[in-house]
């Protein structure tokens, strides 16, 4: 997963769909290093990805490069 969302921020992709089942720890790194790089990690309705949850299991969600790209469903 780390490395999934590390080419967001180091190719030229823009756009990266994870939907399957991740847990909190799978993508907490990874969501600090696209965020400090300029991009974004979202769910499906393009809200951040929330920590520190009951429940650690995260939804579906997105990852876009800088600039943000914005996806519309």
């Amino acid at each position: 997963m780390k490395q999934l969302l590390d080419n967001i921020v180091d190719t030229p992709a823009h756009l990266y769909p994870r939907l399957g089942s991740t847990i909190e720890w799978d993508t907490g790194a990874a969501h600090a290093v696209v965020n400090a790089a300029g991009g974004q990690v979202t769910n499906l309705d393009k809200e951040s990805l929330q920590y520190n949850k009951e429940n650690l299991l995260n939804p579906y969600f997105m990852v876009a490069g800088k600039p943000a790209y914005i996806f519309s469903l």
